[in-house]
This record gives structure tokens, sequence and C-alpha cells, in this order.
């Protein structure tokens, strides 16, 4: 008798164990299916980023080019223009470049005329406005 019993204790705790074990595989294929996605979205992410960081230094070599200022402008990400895709007026553009920054000597006319230096403006900020309203559309619709 002790021995049907122990047969049949031994058998529901199998039965118990399969069907815990089944459940547990359901739930790794759940987290694996979850954590694919969160990885498919966080590369799609990383692929827009990067794109836009491209778009943005094509624009900046093209306003920059023939001037000093691609020697920081072009060769360092961080310094890219527009800054943090902050727009700046004209006034304060034109003061920064002919006074200097922070970091960042000062350009008479000599090294940048005028003119040169309303294109640079229009290509940076007037364009790069245009491309950041884009890009924010784009996002917006998934695209």
């Amino acid at each position: 008798m002790d021995t049907k019993i122990t047969i049949a204790l031994f058998a529901i705790a199998m039965f118990l164990y399969m069907q815990l074990n089944s459940k547990l595989d359901s739930i790794n294929l759940g987290i694996d299916s979850n954590t694919a996605i969160l990885i498919t979205l966080r590369d799609r992410q990383k692929l827009n980023e990067a794109n836009d960081k491209i778009a943005l230094l094509k624009n900046n070599m093209k306003a920059l080019e023939n001037t000093e200022c691609k020697k920081c402008h072009v060769l360092n990400e961080n310094l890219l223009l527009p800054i943090d895709n902050k727009k700046i007026s004209y006034e304060t553009f034109y003061s920064i470049v002919r006074e200097g920054g922070l970091y960042m000597p000062s350009f008479n006319t000599e090294a940048i005329s005028e003119s040169k230096l309303q294109r640079i403006y229009m290509r940076l900020y007037m364009k790069a406005n245009k491309m950041i309203k884009i890009l924010t559309l784009c996002k917006a619709l998934s695209c």
C-alpha cells in the first residue's frame, strides 16, 4: 500500500513539475520576445539618431567649406552647428563669429566676408530649421 501511495505522489509531483516547467518556458518565450522588440526599437532609434547626425555633418561641411570654422565645427561632432538644435538670431551669430566665444577665436571680415557669413548663417540655421521640422514630422509619422 505504501508503494502505491509513493508512486501516486511521485506521479503527481512529476505532473506538477512538468506543468510548472512548461509555464516557465512560455514565460521565457514572452520575455525573449519582448527583449527582441526592445532591442529592435533601440536599434531603430540609434539609426535615426545616426542619420540625423550625418545630415547635420553634411550640412556643416557644405556651409563651412573653405573656412577655418570647419576645423572645429566639422571635425568635432559635439560642435556641429546648430549646437543642440538651438536657433540663434543672425545678430547673435554675427557677434559670436566676429568677437569670438569661450574657446572660439574671433574672425574678422578678411577671414570671413559679410556675404560669406550670411550664407553660412542661412545654410546652418535656416536650412537646419527646415530639417528639424521635417525630422520631427517624420518621427511623428514613424517613417
